[in-house]
């Protein structure tokens, strides 16, 4: 009897990355979905654990909703005014302050988040969607400027993303974990560099 041989697919292109999409795009193979001798005859692949199927699922629907978030900030510390325009509030911050100019072509819309606070000295942060990678990775990237000041930029991350932050934190130390376009990295004690986006190692 001839040898049966596998044929493997052929590898799809990878699909051009968007502003923020994860880089870690590696895919396990589960052993219990390869075809074995013994079963050959049935040509029948046994689905994974319901436990495995559901986890991939919850990656996948984070990871979307981070990558709908690709385009937005969040801004720390601008004071609350009455009847402002974040949109002004934001151009003027990011000249000001940072040095990157923003028209108001750059940026598709604007908010406080959160309801208004009794406390003055708490404003609310604003929610900032820019309209292209670009100038948002710039505001990004002049964010060592606020250093000192009572401003911060910080990424949109999902509730998700933002307790890893919080994890990673508690373990490294404040000043040793960051984000970069939705996925956090940390520097441990040996000063060896991690990163993540689903869960710490």
């Amino acid at each position: 009897m001839e040898a049966q041989h596998e044929v493997l697919p052929a590898l799809r292109p990878r699909a051009p990355r968007e502003c923020g999409a994860e880089s870690d795009t590696n895919v396990q193979v589960d052993k219990n979905t390869q075809t074995s001798p013994q079963n050959d005859e049935t040509n029948q692949k046994v689905s994974p654990p319901i436990e495995t199927t559901l986890k991939t699922e919850d990656q996948r629907d984070e990871e979307q909703d981070q990558q709908r978030r690709s385009k937005n900030l969040l801004i720390f510390g601008v004071m609350e005014e009455e009847r402002e325009d974040t949109d002004l509030l934001v151009m003027h911050l990011a000249m000001r302050e940072l040095g990157v100019y923003v028209s108001r072509e750059d940026i598709e819309h604007t908010h406080r988040v959160g309801w208004p606070s009794s406390c003055k000295q708490k404003p609310r942060a604003i929610m900032v969607k820019f309209t292209n990678c670009h100038t948002r990775r710039m505001v990004f990237n002049n964010k060592r400027k606020l250093k000192g000041s009572r401003l911060m930029v910080r990424e949109d991350l999902t509730a998700h993303r933002v307790g890893l932050v919080r994890q990673a934190i508690a373990r490294y130390g404040q000043g040793k974990v960051w984000t970069s376009e939705g996925t956090v990295f940390w520097i441990d004690k040996k000063w060896v560099m991690g990163q993540a986006t689903w869960q710490l190692p």
